[in-house]
């Protein structure tokens, strides 16, 4: 799966509801962040929401390829290092 340019409250239920389908439909789930440019608190809320579902259900997400701008706003909605990775500047 993979989030690009401005990801805000404007994408929540599409980015909501393409997370639910990919965690039925996969075991693991990748989320590639390459070209994000930015993300509000509702989308770090739904990614970290599937993140705690995705554990619940014995599955994984992980987001990859983590523009360094969003480290910040990822850490704060308490996305850890073990489903974050690959940043890049």
């Amino acid at each position: 799966m993979k989030l690009e340019g401005e990801v805000s409250i404007k994408r929540v239920k599409q980015v909501y509801g393409d997370l639910k389908d990919e965690l039925k439909g996969s075991n693991e789930v990748i989320i590639d962040m390459s070209g994000v440019v930015s993300i509000d608190a509702s989308i770090a809320q739904v990614l970290l929401s599937a993140t705690i579902k995705a554990k619940e259900l014995g599955k994984e997400l992980r987001l990859e390829n983590i523009p360094a701008a969003l480290n910040k706003t990822l850490a704060l909605a308490g996305l850890v290092a073990n489903t974050v990775q690959g940043g890049h500047e």
